[in-house]
C-alpha cells in the first residue's frame, strides 16, 4: 500500500535524531514501512522504505499484485522459490524492543524441511544477539521438521538469543485470506496479535492471541533483513503468497495503537482522534456529486467499486473540481487523488 491517508492526510515528519517517523495513524516510532506499491504500469523496482528513513529493498522477482482490497499494484507477490527483499542494515533497524506489523496472504505453505514461512527477518541464525522475525510454521503443532501439517500452521516470532516463540493450539492460518499480524517484544514480554480481514466483519477491538513473559535480550547485529525468506541457506522458508504491507517500529506498541494500525489498513476507521492532518484535500460527496477543494495544481482523481474495477479517472489542475457519480448504482466507492507528494483514499456512498 502506498501512504494512505484514510479521511485525513498525514504528512510525514523525520526525526533526526531518532532516525523514525510517525505512521499514518499519528503512531511514532515507525522505522520502516515496506507498501510494495508499483506504478500504474504495475512494475516493481526496489523495494521503498514509505517511512523516509532510507530501509529501502532490493527486489528479487517480487511481482506487482492486487492488495487486500483488491485494488491493482498495492501489494508484493511472492513466488514461493525466488522472490525476495534485502534491506541492508541501519542504526535504526536495532533497537532493544521491536513491533513487527504484516498484512499477508498464503497461496500455499512452505512443505520443504521444517516447512517454515518467513515474512521478515534480521541476521542469521536464528539465535544471535539482534534477530528478531515473524512468519508462519506448523512446528509448533507437530514438533517435528520432517513432519508436514499445513492445516495447523500458525504464527511464529523470533526474538534475539530466545530463538522463537510460537502461539498455542488453535488461531490456525487458512490460505487464500489476508491476515493482519503483530508481534511486539520487550525485555520481558512477547505478544501475538492475529486479526482476519474481512471485507464484512470489521474486528471491534485487537488484544493479543499470545503472551510469553521472560527474560528476552535483543540485542543488535549488523546483519541485513529479508524480506520473503531466510538469510539460512539450508532453511530458506520461502514465503509463496502476497505482502500488502509490512512495518516494523522501535519500541512496543500498546493495544489500542495497533488496533488503529489494524482499522487504517483495513480501510475504515472508526474515529480519526490519533490522525495527523495534512489538509491538502477536503472532499465531500453532495447529491451523488464528488467535489474535491484544494491548493494543489496537479492531481489525479480515481474511483473505484469494492471489487478493485476502475471505474473512472480524471487529471486536474483546479483548485475546484467535482464529478458526477448519479449514473452509477447505489453503492459504496473508493476515492483515490493522488499528487507527487501523497495519496487520499476515502470511502463515499452513493444513493
Amino acid at each position: 500500500m502506498k501512504n494512505l491517508f484514510l479521511y485525513t492526510l498525514l504528512l510525514l515528519i523525520p526525526n533526526a535524531l531518532l532516525s523514525q517517523t510517525n505512521y499514518p495513524t499519528g503512531t511514532n516510532g515507525c522505522v520502516a514501512r515496506w507498501t510494495f506499491d508499483a506504478p500504474e504500469g504495475g512494475t516493481l523496482t526496489t523495494i521503498v522504505d514509505a517511512s523516509s528513513n532510507n530501509n529501502d529493498g532490493t527486489n528479487n522477482f517480487i511481482t506487482s499484485v492486487p492488495g487486500w482490497r483488491s485494488l491493482p499494484n498495492k501489494a508484493g507477490g511472492f513466488n514461493g522459490s525466488t522472490s525476495w527483499s534485502e534491506v541492508q542494515n541501519n542504526s535504526n533497524l536495532n533497537s532493544n524492543e521491536i513491533t513487527m506489523i504484516c498484512l499477508a496472504k498464503m497461496d500455499s505453505f512452505n512443505s520443504a524441511l521444517c516447512q517454515g514461512n518467513q515474512f521478515i527477518s534480521k541476521g542469521y541464525p536464528y539465535n544471535i544477539s539482534g534477530n528478531y522475525g515473524m512468519g508462519l510454521g506448523d512446528n509448533y503443532y507437530d514438533g517435528s521438521c520432517t513432519v508436514f501439517s499445513p492445516n495447523y500452521t500458525q504464527l511464529i516470532g523470533q526474538n534475539g538469543a530466545g530463538a522463537y516463540s510460537s502461539t498455542p493450539t488453535g488461531n490456525y492460518i487458512s490460505l487464500n485470506k489476508w491476515y493482519f499480524f503483530a508481534i511486539t517484544i520487550n525485555s520481558n514480554t512477547i505478544k501475538h496479535y492475529q486479526i482476519e480481514m474481512d471485507t464484512l466483519n470489521k474486528a471491534m477491538s485487537a488484544s493479543p492471541i499470545f503472551s510469553l513473559s521472560g527474560v528476552n535480550n535483543l540485542g543488535s547485529n549488523t546483519q541485513s533483513i529479508s524480506i520473503g525468506k531466510h538469510l539460512n541457506p539450508q532453511y530458506p522458508y520461502w514465503i509463496n503468497g502476497s505482502i500488502d504491507e509490512l512495518i516494523l517500529f522501535n519500541r512496543v506498541l500498546n493495544d489500542n495503537e495497533i488496533y488503529g494500525i489494524y482499522e487504517y489498513l483495513y480501510g475504515a476507521p472508526t474515529s480519526t482522534n490519533n490522525y495527523v492532518s495534512q489538509n491538502n484535500y477536503n472532499v465531500n460527496n453532495i447529491s451523488n456529486k464528488l467535489s474535491v477543494q484544494t491548493n494543489s495544481l496537479n492531481y489525479q482523481i480515481k474511483i473505484y467499486n469494492l471489487s478493485g474495477l476502475l471505474l473512472t479517472k480524471k487529471e486536474s489542475c483546479y483548485k475546484n473540481e467535482s464529478i458526477y457519480l448519479g449514473n452509477y448504482p447505489p453503492q459504496l466507492l473508493i476515492v483515490e487523488i493522488s499528487d507527487e507528494k501523497t495519496i487520499l483514499t476515502k470511502k463515499i456512498l452513493i444513493h
